[in-house]
């Protein structure tokens, strides 16, 4: 009895030698298909690996071993075992979660439209008719045009011009028009203007048919990111929750990473940007409403504007933001100005500690500032270099999890997973101290007719031509290799505790502003601070939403976006639910502005 139990003591040695082996392939396994580890990393994970299994196997697989070296040896075993597992499962869960995070294809809503008062009244009764399409030579039309021959035969006619295709569709020149979605919305849109009385009344005089969707896989550019400089546009789009939401744009930033200069530039562009938008004839726009027409819109329209190759996008919301820096377990963001933002939180000049709450409130305020939007647009850009900055720290191995979890629908982006994990990997190995310039497109505030809003003048920030030439010679300096002064020293050793007022959510903020001159956006220049003599007596309704676009002029700022719900349709006919209003100036807006 006493040599069969001597015996299966011996086997469940052997047993645990061998989990522990099958343990350290299946972790080094993973970690090589993840390619995130450097080379001289791996290959000390290797040694490491070997020596332990040569160790501990020698522990448990030799006979004529002491009781108390085997016994410890086959506990630390097991626990070895259970912490590649769990290291393993986390490795799967990061790579999976980039996957997820990467858009490998795009998802395309195409419409079938015919007059609202022709005889046609399902998809198969165009057979043999002349289905219009917009000629744009784009992938997804090629697939849209043959996924509907496989629905109906038809005689197809490709269009040059959008607005010639919508007026050959209402003049009855040809049956069916074959359009996406952001095409549709354009033609609608164009039809509500004067100048284009060709399709006037669009929306109305039209019908949808067929609807339906195409996918098409996002072709690799070829671009090595340890190597070549790349553009990444950072879309802040102003919804909460799903990121996939289409919506207006109000943050548009293109990030340009050098890598062999390790140099990054933020350049900024005001949400309401005087730009034709791309594709589009007629009257200019805000280069907010860009995004009303997808993304790819938003992307096209920034290389029209700057002249460059926009390689990948980042689509983030506030969610995406109060999520992220809370996994950070908070960030330290540079304020040029001492400060209290719309909803009552107190920020001052220099670093300030913030949570994801803060965070929020301190890139959503503008009217605080002189400069309003143009310094809105400066501090995104802080909080851009906060979070890249505590990102590239090695606190946040600790964080690493939480992070993922916080991003899950909160950012897509179309950087594939090679790249991003090319990124991490050069970051591992260099741990390399990035130089980050800031600069930011200036203009003068106008009144214009837009694309989007032809029926009355909104609100626009013309472009300042000079600012914009400084801005494409900056990206043409990072492009060659030149290193840019940088805009942060990164020292945040006096880091500034946020503190939070209380506010009436019925008021709206006063401030009395002083005028700021400021040439260069520089940390360590000595700025004159705004001040905000807001007091607790001054507070008679709190400003809530930051994205009404004002009328003829909002220079005054003391246009009600939540007090007074009254807006303009674009009828002229005005919706009101007023509140105690008396002491303030009404603000009419665009519906769906």
């Amino acid at each position: 009895m006493k040599k069969r139990n001597k015996k299966n003591k011996v086997t469940i040695y052997k047993i645990v030698g061998m989990l522990f082996m099958i343990c350290s392939i299946i972790l080094l396994g993973i970690i090589v298909i993840s390619n995130v580890l450097p080379l001289k990393y791996l290959s000390i994970l290797i040694g490491v690996l070997f020596l332990l299994n040569i160790i501990i196997n020698f522990f448990l697989f030799k006979k004529k071993i002491k009781k108390k070296p085997r016994r410890f040896f086959t506990f630390i075993a097991l626990l070895l075992s259970l912490v590649f597992l769990g290291a393993s499962l986390f490795i799967y869960k990061t790579l999976g979660f980039i996957d997820d995070l990467t858009q490998d294809y795009k998802e395309y809503t195409y419409y079938v439209l015919v007059k609202s008062d022709s005889k046609y009244q399902k998809i198969e009764d165009i057979l043999d008719k002349e289905l219009a399409y917009y000629n744009d030579n784009s992938d997804s039309t090629k697939k849209a045009i043959s996924s509907i021959s496989k629905k109906v035969q038809t005689t197809n006619e490709g269009y040059g011009n959008l607005e010639s295709l919508g007026s050959d569709l209402l003049s009855g020149k040809t049956d069916a028009a074959l359009l996406e979605d952001s095409q549709k919305v354009k033609l609608e849109n164009a039809g509500s203007s004067a100048k284009t009385n060709a399709i006037q009344g669009f929306k109305d005089k039209v019908r949808v048919l067929y609807t339906f969707k195409v996918k098409v896989p996002i072709k690799s550019d070829g671009v090595n990111v340890e190597k070549d400089v790349i553009n990444i546009y950072i879309s802040g789009m102003d919804e909460y929750g799903n990121v996939t939401t289409t919506s207006r744009s109000d943050v548009n930033m293109v990030l340009t990473l050098n890598p062999k200069t390790k140099q990054i530039l933020l350049t900024n562009i005001p949400r309401d940007y005087y730009v034709q938008l791309h594709d589009t004839t007629g009257y200019k726009d805000k280069l907010t409403h860009a995004g009303i027409y997808g993304i790819d819109t938003s992307v096209a329209t920034i290389e029209d504007l700057l002249g460059i190759k926009i390689n990948y996008y980042v689509k983030v919301n506030f969610s995406s933001l109060v999520k992220l820096v809370d996994a950070l377990g908070g960030v330290e963001v540079y304020s040029e100005y001492d400060f209290q933002s719309w909803n009552g939180y107190n920020f001052s000049k220099g670093y300030n500690q913030v949570d994801g709450e803060a965070a929020l409130a301190f890139v959503r305020e503008r009217k605080t500032f002189n400069e309003g939007d143009n310094q809105r647009g400066k501090n995104q850009q802080a909080m851009i270099e906060a979070i890249f900055r505590k990102c590239t720290s090695p606190s946040i191995i600790i964080k690493y999890n939480s992070l993922l979890n916080s991003l899950s629908d909160s950012m897509i982006t179309t950087m594939p997973t090679k790249n991003i994990t090319k990124l991490a990997k050069m970051q591992l190995r260099e741990n390399p101290k990035w130089i980050i310039t800031s600069n930011s497109l200036t203009g003068t505030g106008g009144s214009e007719y837009t694309y989007s809003y032809p029926y009355q003048r909104l609100y626009v920030t013309i472009a300042d031509e000079e600012s914009l030439k400084l801005s494409k010679e900056m990206l043409k300096k990072v492009i060659d290799g030149e290193t840019l002064e940088a805009s942060y020293d990164g020292s945040s050793s006096n880091v500034h505790s946020v503190t939070k007022s209380a506010v009436s959510t019925k008021s709206t903020t006063k401030t009395t502003k002083k005028t700021v001159t400021k040439k260069k956006q520089e940390v360590k220049k000595e700025t004159k601070p705004v001040e905000n003599t807001t007091t607790k007596e001054d507070i008679t309704n709190v400003t809530i939403e930051e994205n009404t676009d004002p009328v003829i002029d909002d220079t005054t700022d003391t246009k009600t976006e939540t007090g007074d719900n009254t807006t303009t349709t674009p009828d002229g006919n005005t919706n009101e639910n007023t509140q105690d209003n008396s002491t303030d100036t009404t603000t009419t807006t665009p519906t769906g502005e």
